[in-house]
């Protein structure tokens, strides 16, 4: 059951100056929760307010607690007992706010100049709040469906790298003690790649590149890298700047894929002119200077496997293989009491030699610590 409440906007108008007031003539199947815009628009029509803006604001609470100080609330529409969109009126402004989803709420904001819009801009991303999680990380989940491409705010378990990098063999983890440090230079943006067999630790490596660089870096991961590479306007989305530059965060930017394809590495698909090609263009053309992001690919390929365009220096900034641990590093990784290995072994095998790991039938559950070997 939904419905549309409407306040008395007699405190929002001036009645004494006439006004035209704006016909909408509705499709009987139109949505209600539609009707929110349609009010919006009507009193921007009706203020002759000329300059708007819209937005994603991450916030968690009651919507009605971005509505500032002020301002009268011209209309609500709950869905299931909760407010999802609001309409509010201010001092020469009025917003409307579209709950997206748990974590993110569309802002949109007309007022008299494009200043006074960022100025609303800056004031309602201030009062948007995540309730912080000790030892994790907040990332975009993006995913593209029949409305377009999407993100939902999602807080990460986080992983030190110091904590974690015992988890690598010497070359591996050589190489991601350098990350830590190149992820934080500003105007440095580029391709990433990590391969090797599944449970040789990728995904935990995600997690600690994305601590140590959340202060510098906004953690975006993708769940349909096929169709972001296939698509400009979902790629324009991702690739958009954290933030106003107004606002005085302005991160760059760490885009994840994981377990991505390998046929999506190939030579005919690097050297086509759509799907990784445009990938190409964010990592090692002016698009790249221009948006300064990092691109983080996860795979299960071989080396072979991916297109040398793809390993040429200065196009790929880092080409770390992720493998198993030799007989020696293994050994040091196990815990005391537990029986040695007498091969190289993946981190996977470490962890369930060493009864870390949970199955269905095991007769006692054991927790990891952080640096599980996904």
């Amino acid at each position: 059951m939904t419905d549309l409440a409407v306040s008395d906007r007699s405190t929002c108008s001036n009645l004494s100056v006439p006004v035209m007031h704006p016909q909408f003539h509705l499709d009987k199947y139109l949505d209600v929760s539609s009707l929110g815009e349609v009010w919006f628009n009507s009193l921007v029509i009706e203020n002759r307010l000329g300059h708007t803006g819209t937005w994603e604001c991450p916030h968690e609470g009651p919507l009605l607690e971005l509505v500032p100080a002020g301002f009268d609330v011209v209309a609500t529409h709950a869905s299931r007992e909760s407010v999802s969109v609001v309409v509010a009126s201010g001092p020469e402004v009025q917003v409307l706010l579209n709950r997206q989803n748990k974590t993110a709420v569309q802002v949109q904001v007309a007022a008299p100049t494009g200043s006074d819009v960022g100025r609303w801009r800056s004031a309602f991303d201030d009062r948007g709040r995540i309730e912080a999680v000790p030892d994790t990380v907040a990332g975009n989940f993006w995913a593209s469906g029949r409305h377009g491409p999407s993100s939902t705010r999602r807080m990460v378990a986080a992983a030190r790298y110091c904590d974690v990098k015992g988890n690598y063999a010497a070359a591996a983890s050589a190489h991601l003690k350098g990350l830590s440090q190149f992820g934080r230079q500003r105007n440095r943006g580029g391709l990433i790649m990590w391969f090797g067999p599944a449970g040789t630790g990728k995904t935990t490596a995600v997690r600690a590149m994305a601590s140590e660089w959340s202060g510098d870096r906004e953690l975006n991961v993708i769940t349909d890298i096929e169709k972001l590479l296939s698509d400009a306007d979902y790629l324009a989305d991702v690739t958009r700047p954290a933030s106003s530059p107004d606002d005085g965060d302005g991160r760059a930017k760490l885009i994840v894929a994981e377990d991505v394809d390998p046929s999506l590495l190939a030579e005919q698909q690097a050297g086509g002119t759509g799907g990784l090609a445009r990938l190409l263009g964010l990592t090692d053309g002016l698009m790249a200077s221009a948006t300064d992001a990092i691109v983080l690919l996860t795979t299960n390929a071989r080396r072979q496997q991916i297109a040398p365009s793809l390993q040429r220096p200065g196009r790929c900034l880092a080409l770390v293989e992720f493998g198993a641990l030799s007989i020696a590093e293994a050994n040091r990784w196990l815990p005391p009491g537990v029986e040695r290995v007498s091969e190289a072994t993946t981190l996977a095998e470490l962890y369930h030699r060493a009864g870390r790991v949970d199955q269905i039938g095991s007769s006692e559950r054991v927790a990891p610590p952080v640096g599980t070997y996904l």
